[in-house]
């Protein structure tokens, strides 16, 4: 395992949603994340995933239902709010599967590919995701 692979697996969050015990072929790690991953921050406050399957079967079972802050879609949390499990991602463009699918697995967890990430940022265009999208041109 690289240093940086080694930093993702110390992480609080990815520690914690790797405890939950889920398949990691049915979720990959979205939003901020991803950018954890690919080393552009050192440090993420939360973590969106995306989820079909057993995956979202069991996180409807055993997590809080919520309302996600974008899009109002269900969701579900844990750790308050700081996990949210999705089982969609914004509009129909990004399909689930896919990107689940073409995740890359760092430390034992999928996360969206970079070019989502970029995407997304693009899309939502809030401070915090301009500031991300500078970070990803360095």
């Amino acid at each position: 395992m690289t240093a940086a692979a080694r930093a993702v697996a110390r992480h609080p969050l990815i520690r914690r949603l790797k405890a939950l015990g889920f398949d990691p072929a049915d979720f990959v790690v979205f939003g901020s994340g991803p950018l954890l991953a690919y080393g552009i921050r050192r440090n993420i406050q939360d973590l969106d995933v995306v989820a079909r399957g057993a995956a979202w079967t069991r996180a409807v079972e055993s997590g809080t239902p919520a309302l996600g802050a974008i899009t109002g879609d269900p969701c579900v949390q844990f750790w308050n709010g700081r996990i949210q499990f999705f089982r969609s991602w914004l509009t129909p463009d990004w399909d689930v599967d896919r990107l689940i699918d073409e995740g890359e697995t760092v430390a034992g967890v999928r996360f969206a590919a970079l070019s989502e990430v970029l995407a997304y940022k693009r899309l939502l265009a809030r401070p915090k995701d301009l500031a991300d999208l500078d970070a990803m041109a360095s």
